[in-house]
């Protein structure tokens, strides 16, 4: 794909047809440009119209949770990165556990001999790079698109998600807790916990 101004796939709908490409599992490679970041994005398949770039993911503890948060409260959906060899499996990992229905792109050596990108679910690109024995050469930049399906809880309140649970699966309240904080991470233990408790209490007055 060429452009007759500017870097094919960035803020345009190029990346429909990249996706596409990897669909069907047609290798895309990216000719030199400017930045790891602009040449990783524009081969990745992934929602171009706006982006994050972040850097290298944080080392430290605090500093992932509370990016972990932002990104999950961001309304953008695609985020970049650079990871380290070392790091690169434990950091896709992390955010898998945290942040529902990610789709990654995971390029290393951009524009060099040894060029590789991975695409797809997180949790499958995981299972490539841990299979791959090369995993520990060369330099990351990945890119996540989230889906924007996190539950706001200002809009919709616990007890009614619990409800529809209880009453579309037929299942305990126990059980309908366990599973709201499986299927939606920006749900806290906590608030559940007590949204089960006012639950009982109105069911327990009707």
């Amino acid at each position: 794909m060429v452009s007759d101004a500017g870097t094919p796939c960035i803020s345009d709908p190029g990346y429909i047809l990249i996706k596409k490409a990897k669909e069907e599992h047609i290798k895309v490679y990216s000719i030199g440009g400017i930045s790891a970041v602009i040449s990783a994005l524009s081969i990745s398949g992934l929602d171009s119209s706006k982006f994050t770039f972040h850097g290298f993911f944080p080392k430290e503890t605090k500093d992932r949770k509370n990016l972990l948060e932002e990104i999950k409260k961001s309304e953008i959906k695609t985020h970049i990165f650079y990871e380290s060899t070392k790091r690169i499996i434990t950091t896709l990992k992390l955010l898998s556990d945290n942040i529902n229905n990610i789709t990654v792109s995971v390029s290393k050596e951009l524009s060099k001999i040894n060029e590789k990108n991975y695409y797809g679910n997180i949790n499958q690109v995981i299972k490539e790079l841990e299979k791959d024995e090369k995993t520990s050469l060369g330099e990351y930049t990945f890119i996540i698109e989230k889906e924007n399906i996190e539950i706001k809880q200002e809009t919709i309140s616990l007890e009614a998600l619990l409800i529809d649970k209880l009453v579309k699966e037929h299942i305990s309240l126990k059980e309908a807790v366990e599973k709201l904080n499986n299927e939606y991470k920006n749900l806290r233990k906590k608030d559940l916990y007590q949204a089960s408790l006012h639950l009982k209490e109105i069911l327990k007055r009707n």
